[in-house]
């Protein structure tokens, strides 16, 4: 039993680690947190006025990198609990979401 525990022969698949589930959540929560500090910032604007605003405006650096923490958050979490698939996916996202990000700038 010893020699195939080594081989990682029979070892139990951990729920949610996969690549596609990493990289689904990493690209939706800065989405999310985007529109909530769109929402709460005070403005007459409609929510997609805002949006398209704040590509215009110099605060897109901020509200961006405020929308990238949580992927952070995420990333140290799948590391603790070794979701190395996850991590992985969220990895590519983030790196995608900071492509665009240079790419506006």
């Amino acid at each position: 039993m010893g020699y195939y525990e080594n081989q990682g022969i029979g070892k139990k698949r951990k729920r949610f680690d996969t690549f596609f589930f990493g990289f689904l959540v990493a690209t939706a929560l800065p989405i999310i947190v985007m529109v909530l500090l769109l929402l709460k910032m005070e403005s007459s604007l409609a929510l997609e006025q805002r949006f398209l605003a704040l590509f215009h405006d110099i605060l897109f650096v901020k509200y961006m990198t405020m929308a990238l923490m949580p992927n952070l958050f995420l990333f140290f979490y799948f590391y603790k609990v070794e979701r190395w698939k996850a991590s992985s996916g969220l990895i590519v996202a983030t790196v995608l979401y900071m492509m665009l990000f240079l790419i506006r700038l």
